[in-house]
């Protein structure tokens, strides 16, 4: 006579926390490649913003004549632009400012406001600017 052998309550109790630490590792796997994309993603989106930001400053000084710091964490540029059909170029001055406490960078240039802000990635630290020693 066979008799049919049903699961004990030890091999259930062994199976179950043998699922249960698979899935415990699996979940900790998941969540550390979500906590690493995420901080990825924002070095990511951190060295874009400082690529906008220095394209748009390395453009102002190809076209500037002249460059003056009015205090710290402030530049004034005097940049020529194009006249369409004119024949003098267009002088317009572009101001460069890292107001405190040092999180953003603002351009201003007659009414439009351009800003760079910084603060999401810096953890409470200031953001250092500067125009002209280093720059071509």
């Amino acid at each position: 006579m066979s008799r049919e052998r049903g699961t004990t309550l030890v091999e259930a109790l062994v199976a179950g926390s043998l699922v249960l630490a698979v899935a415990a590792a699996w979940a900790g796997v998941w969540f550390t490649g979500r906590k690493t994309d995420a901080s990825s993603e924002r070095r990511q989106e951190y060295a874009r913003l400082l690529a906008r930001l220095d394209d748009r400053v390395r453009r102002d000084l190809r076209s500037s004549v002249s460059l003056r710091q009015d205090g710290p964490g402030r530049w004034t540029l005097l940049v020529l632009g194009d006249v369409p059909g004119g024949d003098r170029p267009l002088e317009r001055e572009v101001a460069w400012r890292c107001p405190s406490p040092g999180t953003r960078v603002e351009r201003q240039e007659a009414l439009a406001v351009e800003t760079f802000e910084f603060g999401p990635y810096l953890d409470g630290k200031p953001f250092v600017f500067k125009i002209g020693s280093g720059m071509p």
